[in-house]
């Protein structure tokens, strides 16, 4: 099962490059569509996610979409509005996503909470 996960994480990642290597600028926007992606990297996500779900892996909507999100991150170079246009979601839909897969450094406590009353 760890392989078909890993397999998905590498094809995830190049989806991501291949569809932004296609452009000029290497964030990709809202209204790119399925024609976007080349066929043989279509073909490969989507064998990926056949061995995934011959797999049963639990939660598989949660696995993929982790390694989507991670994918994307990385790619966008942990920047966050980037990683928006590239998923095609609002900032704040991938901040989210950055907190539920632990992506997103601790919050630094609030200086004024640390100061004695």
């Amino acid at each position: 099962m760890l392989g078909s996960q890993q397999q998905l994480g590498a094809v995830s990642s190049r989806l991501l490059v291949l569809g932004s290597a296609r452009r000029s600028n290497p964030v990709l926007t809202i209204t790119e569509t399925d024609a976007a992606v080349p066929p043989a990297a279509k073909h490969e996500l989507e064998n990926a996610l056949a061995s995934l779900a011959d797999e049963r892996v639990p939660r598989l909507f949660h696995t993929v979409e982790e390694a989507l999100v991670r994918a994307a991150f990385a790619k966008s170079g942990q920047n966050q509005v980037h990683t928006a246009r590239l998923l095609g979601i609002t900032r704040n839909s991938v901040r989210t996503l950055l907190k539920r897969y632990g992506l997103l450094p601790a919050a630094a406590p609030n200086a004024d909470a640390m100061l004695p009353h």
